[in-house]
C-alpha cells in the first residue's frame, strides 16, 4: 500500500492577511472545491489511499469534509509551527511501509508528482532510494536548492542561497519519495527552522538521493496569497457549462458566455455580462450593468452591485461590491467595497507588480495583480486601491485617496482635513 504524509499545519505567515483563521488551503477555488480538497482528490485518483495529514487542531474538522470516501485519512495534530522536520517525525508514527511519500497540501497535482517519483528508473537507483522532486528556476534565493551530478544524483542541499554561482539551479517542489534509514537521520538532526532540509542533505551525503526531473508539471505552490489566483486558474481548466436560461433567477437579457458554472438560487440581472470561465455560487447576486470575466469565482451570497467589474479575481463568501472593481485580485469574506472603490491592477512601467512580505518587497512574478483585502474590512466611497497593496482584516478605509502602502490588521486609514494619510488601530 502507498502511503503518503501530507503536510497542512503550517503558520502561513507569508500568506498574510489570508490564512489567519484557517490553513491557507482552506480557501474554495474553483468548483468550490479547497485546494486541500483537490490536492486529496488527485491522490485518491492516483490510487494513493492510505493519507497522514498533519493539521492543526481547529482545521480538522473543515478538512474532514473534504475527504473521498476511497480514502483512509488519519490526522496528526500539530498545534505548534515547529517545522517540517517536527511534523514529519509526529505523522512517521502511523507509517506501515519501509518507504513513503511526502508533499504539502497546496500540491493539486500531487498524485501526479508522486507518480513521476514511483516511474524514476534509473541505473543504480534502489527501490527503496530518497528521491525529491526538482525544476528549474532563476530566483534560488527563494527556495531549497540541490547540487546534483549529471546523472541526477544529490551532491547537497541547501536551503535558499544568497548566492549561488553554480549553473542551472534546480528548486524543491515539496515532493518526495523517503525511508526509515531517513526518518533516523532526521530524528538525530538538531532541532532548528530548516532541519528537515539539513537531514536530507546529510542523507543525499551519506546514503545518496535522486533529483527527479517534474517539469512538466504545473507549478502549485501557495507560498504567497497572489498564488490562489494561479490555483482558481488551473481547477478552471476544464469546467463545464452549467447554466440554463430558465432558470427563474437568471432575468431575460443577461449575456453569459460559456463556460459559466452558477449554482441555485443565484440573481442575475438582465443587463449583466459574465463571460468565462466564471463560477457563481448559491445565494450570490448580480446586480445591474456588471461585468463578470476571466476565471472569477463568486462565493456563497456575494453580492456583485449595480456597475460592478470583477476580473481574475476571488470574492469569498458574503463580501458585498457596489459599483467597485475587484481586478486580478483576492477579497476575503464578508468585506464591503464602497460605491467607486477601484483596485488598480498594473503598474506604469508595466513591469511586475511587487509586494511586501516580511518587510522586504517580492516580485509577484505577475505584470497584473490587484489586492489582497483580509476578512471583514470596508472601503468608503472613491477608495483607490493601488497593485500589490495587502489589507488586513477588520480594517476601515476612508475615501478620496490612494493606499499604496500595507494596512495592518484591525487598522483604519484615511486623509485628515490637511491632506496627510493617517494610518491608526481601531479602538476596540
Amino acid at each position: 500500500m502507498k502511503e503518503v504524509i501530507v503536510l497542512a499545519s503550517g503558520a502561513s505567515s507569508r500568506f498574510w492577511p489570508l490564512g489567519q483563521d484557517r490553513h491557507k488551503t482552506l480557501y474554495p477555488v474553483g468548483l468550490g472545491t479547497t485546494i486541500f480538497g483537490a490536492t486529496l482528490a488527485d491522490l485518491s485518483r492516483a490510487g494513493y489511499k492510505r493519507i497522514i495529514v498533519t493539521a492543526r487542531i481547529g482545521d480538522v474538522e473543515r478538512m474532514r469534509k473534504e475527504v473521498p470516501e476511497t480514502m483512509d485519512v488519519f490526522f496528526i495534530i500539530q498545534n505548534e509551527a515547529k517545522g517540517q522536520g517536527d511534523a514529519i517525525l509526529r505523522a512517521a508514527r502511523c507509517l506501515r511501509e519501509e518507504t513513503f511519500y511526502l508533499t504539502t497540501a497546496d500540491k493539486i497535482y500531487a498524485g501526479l508528482l508522486l507518480d513521476k517519483l514511483g516511474q524514476f528508473s534509473k541505473p543504480g537507483v534502489l527501490w527503496d532510494a530518497v528521491l525529491i522532486a526538482t525544476t528549474p528556476t532563476d530566483q534560488p534565493s527563494l527556495y531549497g536548492i540541490v547540487s546534483q551530478t549529471e546523472s541526477g544524483a544529490i551532491k547537497s542541499i541547501v536551503e535558499k542561497p544568497e548566492n549561488w554561482d553554480k549553473p542551472d539551479p534546480r528548486k524543491i517542489v515539496s515532493a518526495y519519495r523517503l525511508n526509515k534509514k531517513f526518518l533516523r537521520i532526521l530524528e538525530q538532526t538538531a532541532r532548528q527552522e530548516y532541519n528537515f532540509e539539513a537531514a536530507l542533505d546529510e542523507h543525499a551525503k551519506r546514503f545518496l538521493a535522486w533529483s527527479v526531473p517534474v517539469e512538466d508539471v504545473p507549478e502549485t505552490t501557495l507560498k504567497y496569497p497572489w498564488r490562489l489566483l494561479n490555483l482558481n486558474r488551473l481547477l478552471m481548466q476544464n469546467l463545464a457549462h452549467n447554466i440554463s436560461s430558465s432558470w427563474p433567477g437568471i432575468e431575460s437579457g443577461a449575456i453569459i458566455v460559456p463556460p459559466v458554472y452558477i449554482e441555485s438560487g443565484v440573481t442575475v440581472s438582465g443587463s449583466a455580462v459574465i463571460r468565462g470561465p466564471v463560477v457563481i455560487r448559491e445565494g450570490a447576486v448580480i446586480g445591474d450593468h456588471t461585468l463578470i470575466r476571466d476565471h472569477s469565482y463568486i462565493g456563497k451570497g456575494v453580492v456583485i452591485g449595480a456597475g460592478s467589474e470583477v476580473k481574475n479575481s476571488i470574492i469569498c463568501d458574503g463580501t458585498k461590491l457596489h459599483d467597485a472593481h475587484a481586478l486580478d485580485s483576492i477579497i476575503d469574506e464578508d468585506c464591503r467595497l464602497g460605491a467607486g472603490t477601484r483596485v488598480s491592477n498594473s503598474r506604469f512601467d508595466r513591469k511586475d507588480v511587487t509586494s511586501v512580505i516580511k518587510g522586504k518587497k517580492v516580485s509577484t512574478g505577475m505584470r497584473h495583480f490587484g489586492v489582497v483585502i483580509g476578512k471583514g474590512t470596508h472601503t468608503a466611497t472613491l477608495a483607490n486601491l493601488m497593485p500589490g497593496v495587502k489589507i488586513g482584516q477588520n480594517c476601515r478605509i476612508g475615501g478620496s485617496f490612494a493606499v499604496t502602502k500595507d494596512i495592518p490588521d484591525k487598522h483604519t486609514a484615511y486623509l485628515n482635513e490637511e491632506g496627510k494619510v493617517i494610518v491608526k488601530p481601531i479602538k476596540e
